[in-house]
């Protein structure tokens, strides 16, 4: 992914807001034992199941993208290191690719909000290019999705630790 962050100095001088895209992937686990609840070939379903026997594939491999706005509290411990903590909302794009009964289908969707919440550090490596490590947690419910004969949702939960370089203008 990548981000934009911009300082909020008229607020105070350590709040900053972000814009930032992430693109991750998910897979399905065809073995999986899940609930399954719904009509399947014309007759009711409200059973557990093995996920592979209706579905053979489900997969966000062309992307699980969010577009989040997020605001942020940055200290200074030396003249060198920037701990920050964030918080932000946003929106999910992903590209779904879905196998049921051997008929393939995919498509891009605007879908639910999602929220994130992070904490790490900036430091200085060389006058204006900064080090970067956070930790995050990204959440979001994927609702109704269309897929081959009908709908899916989904609940994405991510940690995922993160490192790069940034420049400060």
């Amino acid at each position: 992914g990548f981000k934009i962050s911009y300082r909020l100095k008229f607020v105070n001088p350590r709040t900053f807001v972000e814009l930032e895209f992430i693109h991750s992937k998910v897979y399905s686990n065809p073995e999986q034992i899940v609930r399954a609840v719904g009509i399947y070939r014309n007759a009711l379903v409200d059973s557990v199941i093995r996920f592979g026997d209706i579905v053979q594939n489900f997969s966000i491999s062309h992307g699980l993208n969010y577009a989040i706005l997020n605001y942020g509290y940055k200290v200074g411990l030396k003249s060198y290191i920037f701990p920050f903590l964030k918080f932000g909302v946003g929106i999910s794009v992903p590209h779904f690719e879905t196998t049921i009964d051997s008929l393939s289908f995919e498509r891009y969707e605007v879908n639910d909000f999602v929220v994130q919440f992070s904490c790490g550090a900036d430091f200085k490596i060389y006058k204006s290019v900064l080090g970067m490590v956070e930790l995050k947690y990204t959440s979001g419910e994927i609702v109704n999705v269309g897929i081959y004969g009908g709908t899916a949702e989904t609940f994405i939960k991510m940690f995922h630790f993160v490192f790069g370089l940034g420049y400060s203008f």
